[in-house]
């Protein structure tokens, strides 16, 4: 049923996961993250613990890139970032996790 499958995600009800962080797609360093979603606003946390707040970003201003034939990668990026280059690559464990953030990215109001 495609009305159900449109439904927005429920601001109240956080999303979270552990991403793998990299500046450039040639980058062999990456950090991993606990990204979440929640009440519309896209969080980014680092540290051992995930203790460390890098990044807060209402959904609003956020963009969503994918690249052929990188399944387990998103690109996000900000609409207020005066550089148009600036972007996070973001790797999930698999598609299947990849997959979850866009069906929270796309549902969200905002």
């Amino acid at each position: 049923d495609e009305g159900r499958l449109a439904r927005p995600w429920p601001p109240h009800q956080e999303v979270r996961g552990v991403v793998s962080l990299s500046v450039k797609l040639s980058s062999a360093s990456s950090r991993d993250a606990l990204i979440s979603v929640h009440y519309n606003v896209l969080t980014v946390h680092i540290g051992s613990d995930f203790d460390h707040l890098v990044s807060s970003i209402p959904l609003e201003h956020l963009v969503v890139t994918l690249l052929p034939g990188q399944f387990e990668m998103l690109i996000l990026s900000c609409t207020t970032d005066r550089d148009a280059d600036a972007g996070i690559i973001c790797r999930c464990k698999d598609q299947t996790a990849r997959n979850k953030w866009l069906y929270v990215f796309r549902r969200v109001d905002g």
